[in-house]
């Protein structure tokens, strides 16, 4: 036998409804076609209106190429760029604009406040429109105005939008002029506060460079230290002292190398040439060398016409060593005295290094201020020219251009969005008619919220094929003890598909008493229950009822039926 279903099975979540499937939504719209069709057609129908009376929208428009940022790289980044000690001054004031900065300028109050009272004027005396009197510059700026970068390039199109086609020109033409005014007048004050900043900066900088020539001047002539002139591409700053300090440093290698030479020249075999190479080179040794030039020059002679062993040939080879002897020792005493002397003068130098390191440093000084006030005055004299030119930040690369067909509305556009809104918004009521009703139409909804088991969909409207189905029902139950049968109506008392199914499963289970309940008080006459839905007949606060007072019956519940037309 089948099992009772009591209270603890009863539990129904209320919480839970199903998403709609596309074919809820066309029986949805069937079940309230009414309240569907006539507000997606008043809002269709409104929608075709608006898109007739709504009136055409005009559009003209210009092009500007802002030069500015190319303008001041060549007369002041490039100055900057070529001179990295005016790279720390801002001496380009507020000219250094960028393409967002114009578009803002363009938007600006400043550029199109007179322009806006140019349009709110002309509307009102000769286009009679007297609501433009109480227009705001905000609203139609962002209504009426659109400036647009074109992508990668330094080119601005302006579009200007309006009503009134015969405005749109001169509107064009105006916001042009009126950006040039602007831009002109912004420029010159530019360059003007550009000039008085760079000659304060030179008057600044000329007393920095006397009073640096004066400290440089002053620590010279106190520490006996001076510049040696160099050429005008060299820009290394060298000293007297450092002169001298690498001559005397020089002549102490030379020197020590001539006397190295001549220390290894051994008595008994002289090398003359060695000697007089050293002699040559060095001062006071004159006479010695032209001695022993003759020397030599006579004993050739003598060699023509005698031999080697003859007195006078003899005797001048004797001088010849004498001579050769005498010149060596003199040039070791004097190479020795030289070399002494060059320490002496390398030593003195050597203890003026911090001397000259900050005498260098006030050198440098001079230098920096010096090629700073070149500087200023170059960028000075380019200002100059810049404020003599008048040149103009932007430049217009296409007049004002008006289209000669509307740009709005698109009425197909508008239509096809009032046919979409339509659907939606008679949907939408559609909806929230049924949701307030309270009614379950849906046979999902009833299975996620009844436990007891789920028996069959009839269609009253097919009666024989419910009687095929409830005869072959009713075999089904042939080991159950039936007495008494009550159908819990879940609907309305005088429901039509309740009507019709009773009468219907009497005429099947005529044996058998039925008893229709529509409330749950005479339910202990009978011994088996069906649950009875029907499709847009049934609450959710019946069906949250039933289960309640289900609680208290013994019955057994054999399960429930949902009835559509």
């Amino acid at each position: 036998k089948m099992n009772k279903y009591k209270n603890s099975d009863n539990n129904i979540n209320f919480l839970n409804y199903n998403q709609f499937t596309l074919n809820d939504i066309f029986c949805l719209i069937k079940r309230n076609k009414k309240v569907f069709f006539i507000t997606a057609g008043s809002i269709f129908i409104l929608s075709i209106i608006y898109s007739i009376l709504k009136k055409p929208i005009y559009q003209g428009s210009f092009q500007i190429v802002i030069s500015e940022q190319k303008s001041n790289d060549t007369l002041i980044d490039r100055l900057q760029r070529d001179n990295p000690l005016l790279s720390s001054f801002n001496l380009k004031g507020s000219s250094n604009n960028s393409i967002s900065t114009e578009i803002k300028i363009l938007e600006s109050p400043s550029v199109l406040k007179p322009v806006f009272e140019y349009v709110k004027k002309q509307k009102v005396e000769n286009f009679n429109q007297k609501k433009a009197s109480k227009m705001k510059f905000n609203s139609w700026k962002k209504s009426n105005f659109i400036i647009e970068r074109a992508r990668g390039t330094s080119v601005l199109n302006i579009y200007y939008q309006d009503n009134i086609k015969e405005i749109i020109l001169p509107v064009t033409k105006r916001i042009s002029e009126e950006y040039q005014i602007y831009s002109n007048k912004r420029e010159q004050t530019s360059i003007s506060k550009g000039i008085s900043y760079l000659n304060q900066q030179i008057i600044d900088y000329e007393s920095k460079l006397i009073v640096a020539q004066e400290k440089a001047e002053l620590f010279s002539v106190i520490n006996e230290i001076s510049l040696v002139p160099t050429d005008e591409n060299i820009k290394i700053l060298i000293t007297d002292v450092e002169l001298l300090n690498s001559k005397a440093s020089n002549n102490i290698k030379d020197l020590s190398l001539k006397l190295k030479l001549l220390k290894e020249t051994e008595d008994s075999n002289f090398n003359s040439e060695n000697i007089l190479f050293i002699a040559k080179e060095l001062p006071f040794f004159d006479s010695a060398v032209e001695q022993l030039k003759n020397v030599n020059v006579n004993l050739k002679n003598l060699r023509l016409n005698f031999l080697e062993n003859d007195p006078e040939i003899i005797k001048l080879k004797s001088k010849k060593k004498y001579l050769l002897n005498e010149l060596k020792n003199q040039l070791e005493t004097f190479i020795f005295a030289q070399i002494e002397k060059n320490k002496l003068i390398l030593s003195s130098t050597e203890k003026k290094g911090g001397t000259i390191v900050k005498y260098k440093t006030l050198l440098r000084d001079v230098q920096r201020y010096e090629l700073i006030l070149n500087q200023l005055s170059a960028k000075l004299q380019q200002l100059g020219l810049k404020e003599a030119k008048e040149s103009e930040p932007w430049e217009l690369i296409s007049n004002p251009t008006l289209l000669e067909d509307p740009i709005a509305p698109n009425r197909s556009l508008i239509i096809l969005m009032g046919f979409l809104g339509s659907l939606f918004f008679g949907y939408t009521l559609s909806l929230i008619k049924e949701k307030r009703s309270g009614l379950i139409f849906s046979l999902e909804e009833f299975k996620s919220k009844i436990k007891h088991p789920f028996i069959k969909k009839l269609v009253l409207s097919r009666k024989n094929e419910c009687k095929e189905f409830l005869n072959i029902y009713k075999k089904s139950l042939k080991d159950i003890e039936i007495d008494s049968i009550g159908l819990i109506n879940l609907g309305y008392p005088d429901a039509k598909k309740i009507t019709e199914f009773s009468e219907i499963f009497k005429e099947i289970f005529k044996n058998n008493k039925i008893i229709i309940f529509n409330n749950l008080s005479k339910n202990v006459e009978c011994n088996t229950l069906f649950l009875v839905m029907a499709e847009g007949e049934t609450t959710f606060e019946e069906l949250y009822s039933l289960t309640e007072n289900l609680k208290f019956q013994d019955s057994t519940i054999l399960g429930w039926f949902y009835l559509k037309d």
